[in-house]
């Protein structure tokens, strides 16, 4: 980024004014930043919120710009015609009271260094000529002799990309000697850098990261337009992010490719590559119940510029195409036109990869169809060296779960049971990522389909325990990375303990910044948001690092660690299956299974049709309950299961209602003393009736024998995370948020930790917050935690995350009380304060029976009553 003349200020700082600029064929830095030869037009993108005031300067020539904005982006674009003679540019903006800032970057129409620029271009078509050990040599001297120029930027990245599909590890370390180059701080420096990043991350299986870098090299594109990476950089990065599991921002960003396809001319070759991409992210999008891209009018698009005779004829890649139009057909119901598509693939052309999912695909379709073992069975020997071959976990999940459909129709039920357990624990292994409620969509499509096949037989071979077991530990699967195994050695913990101080540590300096903020003059405030997002993508990167050292310890659960059932308890499980649901229900009476076939659950809107689906087959155990604890799978878990009627009565009535999260817990430490309530009220003074809530439950307490803290000011993490260690109950009240709607959810993921968003969040004195991070964090967490604040337990998994009670229960508590919505002030309140009512002191206290004793009562005065859940582990 050039920063040059900036003007003195009153108080004698000098404020550069942030502009990043595109359009010149070289940028060199070994004097001072110098634009050589604009191609076409220069353009500029002033990155403050005041750019609209910007005066923009050619020489002594004052021009008018035509301004464009970026909905994503702060600031403003423009773009100059410039004359051959033009010597610089600069501008100013004026921000009043005798400040000004003003940045400036010299032109010149000749390159001073066109040694430099030969060496590049003969580096480049080395790697062109498959000369890889020759390019390196002569990158080699180039590093040394022209670290300043972008020509010397661009020949590295050459080279790392010839690297990166054999040895990716060494192009990375090459990566990163681009990166201390000067010329890699240019704009486009970055951009590229950023770009090729991307490929690495990607091929080194590092997906988070792999994001982020087209994350900034897609910022580029839209502020300013270059032909190279206009096109590639977007799409790749939505690619990523239907992998990892953001399909909301997947679909914008999938939206934009469409519309640089549409509006700019593109490369035959380039828009059929966009196409093909655009097809396998319609693919995904589709699976997860999204129509707004259509993947067999994309793949088409591809196929008229490959076939032979289009503009692009390529046969090497007119087989991937056509897999796509398979697995549409094939998911459209329609497996003799998969079969039609797969039949004009040429195998001997395909990557071992396509050639995996082709012959998968074709064993769906004859299986659909009816085929026997004889026909497939030849196929599924051929799927097996090809899976050995592709070599990962996922492609040997494939080949199990194919195996157990097989083995299925010829009635070997054993051996389809032991090859979906199969596919399950090669599930468990690539899960790691499948957390906060993002993974990558291979796992998210194996682990469900093997999971439901199982059921499926087992259920079918009367061998109800090991169902029910599956289905719990299906719950668990999401969950189960972040949870650190009791027997986790010293060494190992005190690595985590030191990360998450390290995050710590980063976080209260953003926060600071923030804090510091306040009233600055707006020259002072922008550096400071630019020292406060860097200290945001340091937050992200250790939030990160700390997620997946917590994932490498996670074991695999097995059924005995599952939480016990208590006597007199009903244990009910909701599993989806591929055409309908089970239910599975486990009381002292024994266990009973209950298929249900059709499309799927019906709207929670009808809970009528729900209760005639889900209790109704279940009477019998279901009306001699007292207790029941609900574990929901999938679409299931949005259900408020307590609401439904049985007998004309909602069934919280009849019974306490908890739901289930199935993670194995710490056996809880007595209380040293009288047990310890850490009582936490808004810290932003904006809900009137918090004070009230509070105070009554103190009141009823300290009458049971409990010891409280409610601290005067409520506004320091440090010291709220010092209380939480040594409470057994924690109760907030106040503001709390979570991105779970479609329109909060940024346009620009990955965020820390694999959340969908910024983490959900209980707000503290602004801008301090206790968030899911810092729970997971929590060397010991409260037994039981009461959330009365907005969305403390999001449903929606896959745009929210993981929700605050969920991060809870993970650290260890036993009991959350939260709700999964927009929360009414009054009615949280109103049962906040009854809560603790009558609360005995050799009474243990247990939030699911103390909500349904509230709820009664409120029903029964006609009172609304929230839509409020106790989480359990």
């Amino acid at each position: 980024m050039a920063s040059g003349d900036a003007r003195s200020t009153p108080d004698g700082e000098a404020e550069a004014l942030v502009v990043e600029y595109g359009g010149c064929d070289v940028v060199t830095l070994d004097e001072v930043p110098t634009c050589v030869l604009v191609t076409e037009r220069l353009q500029l993108w002033i990155e403050d919120p005041e750019a609209e005031h910007a005066v923009v300067w050619l020489d002594d020539q004052r021009i008018e710009p035509e301004w464009y904005r970026r909905d994503e982006l702060l600031g403003l674009g423009l773009e100059l015609e410039v004359p051959v003679q033009a010597s610089s540019v600069r501008v100013v903006l004026d921000r009043g009271h005798g400040a000004s800032a003003s940045w400036s970057l010299r032109l010149s129409a000749e390159d001073p260094h066109p040694a430099v620029r030969r060496a590049s271009a003969a580096i480049v078509e080395d790697i062109n000529e498959g000369r890889l050990a020759q390019a390196r040599a002569r990158l080699e001297s180039l590093l040394r002799e022209a670290p300043w120029s972008t020509d010397t930027v661009y020949a590295a990245l050459a080279v790392a990309h010839g690297l990166a599909a054999e040895e990716p590890e060494h192009a990375r370390l090459l990566l990163d000697e681009v990166a201390g180059l000067p010329a890699s701080r240019t704009p486009y420096g970055r951009a590229q850098l950023a770009n090729s990043r991307g490929q690495v991350y990607w091929k080194l299986g590092r997906l988070d990261e792999a994001a982020i870098a087209y994350r900034e090299a897609a910022r580029y594109t839209l502020r300013l337009r270059d032909d190279e990476l206009e096109l590639n950089a977007p799409m790749m990065y939505a690619e990523l992010l239907v992998e990892l599991g953001y399909l909301g921002a997947a679909t914008h960003w999938a939206q934009h490719v469409r519309t640089v396809l549409d509006e700019r001319p593109v490369a035959p070759e380039d828009a059929a590559s966009a196409w093909r991409t655009l097809g396998w992210i319609g693919l995904q999008l589709h699976a997860a119940g999204r129509d707004e891209l259509d993947p067999k009018a994309a793949y088409h698009e591809a196929l008229a510029l490959l076939e032979p005779g289009g503009a692009a004829a390529s046969p090497e890649k007119v087989g991937g195409v056509r897999i796509g139009l398979a697995r549409a057909a094939l998911d459209a119901g329609r497996p003799h036109e998969a079969l039609a598509q797969l039949q004009q693939i040429d195998e001997a052309r395909l990557q071992p990869y396509e050639h995996l999912q082709a012959l998968s695909l074709e064993i769906r379709a004859r299986l659909r169809q009816g085929a026997d073992e004889a026909t497939v069975a030849p196929r599924i020997e051929v799927l097996e060296s090809i899976a050995e071959k592709v070599g990962t976990p996922a492609a040997r999940g494939l080949l199990a779960v194919l195996r157990g459909r097989v083995a299925e129709r010829t009635g070997d039920v054993e051996a389809a049971i032991a090859h979906y357990r199969r596919a399950e624990a090669l599930y468990d292994e690539i899960s790691q990522l499948a957390i906060f409620g993002a993974g990558r969509s291979t796992a998210g499509a194996l682990g469900p389909e093997a999971t439901q096949r199982l059921l499926d037989v087992l259920v079918a071979q009367k061998r109800l325990p090991e169902a029910l077991c599956s289905a719990r530990l299906s719950r668990a699967r999401a969950l189960r990375p972040l949870v650190l195994p009791a027997s986790l050695d010293p060494v190992a913990r005190e690595e985590l303990r030191e990360r998450a101080h390290a995050h710590l540590r980063i976080e209260a300096q953003a926060n600071a910044m923030e804090i510091a903020g306040r009233g600055l003059p707006g020259r002072e405030l922008q550096r400071l948001r630019r020292d406060a997002e860097a200290q945001r993508q340091a937050l992200q990167l250790r939030v990160n690092e700390l997620t997946l050292a917590r994932g490498r310890h996670a074991a695999r659960l097995h059924c005995e660690e599952l939480p016990a059932r208590a006597p007199g308890e009903l244990l009910l499980v909701i599993h989806p299956l591929e055409h309908g649901f089970i239910l599975l229900a486990e009381d002292d009476h024994g266990i009973v299974a209950h298929r249900v076939r059709g499309p799927g659950l019906p709207p929670s809107s009808e809970p009528r049709q729900l209760a005639r689906l889900l209790l109704e087959p279940l009477r019998e155990p279901l009306m001699r309950a007292r207790r029941i604890r609900v574990t929901a799978i999938g679409d299931a878990v949005h259900l408020d299961v307590h609401t439904l009627p049985l007998d004309g009565a909602s069934l919280q009535t009849r019974a306490a209602v908890s739901y289930a999260v199935e993670l194995p817990g710490p056996e809880p430490l007595p209380p040293e003393g009288p047990p310890t309530a850490l009582l936490l009220g808004d810290a932003t003074g904006s809900l009137w009736a918090v004070s009230s809530e509070i105070q009554a439950a103190e009141q009823h307490l300290r009458r049971a024998g409990w010891s409280t803290r409610v601290p005067a000011d409520p506004g320091s993490l440090l010291q709220v995370l010092g209380d939480l260690a040594h409470a057994e109950l924690f109760h907030y009240a106040g503001h709390a948020d979570a991105a779970v709607h479609e329109d909060d959810v940024r346009s620009w993921p990955p965020y820390a930790g694999g959340a969908p968003g910024w983490p959900s969040y209980l707000q503290l004195r602004p801008p301090a917050r206790l968030d899911v991070q810092r729970i997971l964090e929590l060397d010991r967490a409260p037994r039981w935690v009461v959330l009365n604040g907005c969305r403390t337990g999001v449903l929606d998994v896959q745009n929210a995350g993981i929700s605050l009670a969920l991060a809870f229960l993970v650290a260890g508590s036993e009991q959350v009380l939260a709700s999964p919505e927009a929360s009414d002030d009054l009615v949280v309140g109103e049962l906040g304060q009854r809560l603790y009512e009558g609360l005995e002191s050799d009474e243990p206290l247990d939030l699911v029976e103390r909500l349904q004793r509230v709820l009664r009562e409120r029903a029964a005065a006609g009172e609304p009553l929230g839509r409020m859940r106790v989480w359990v582990r």
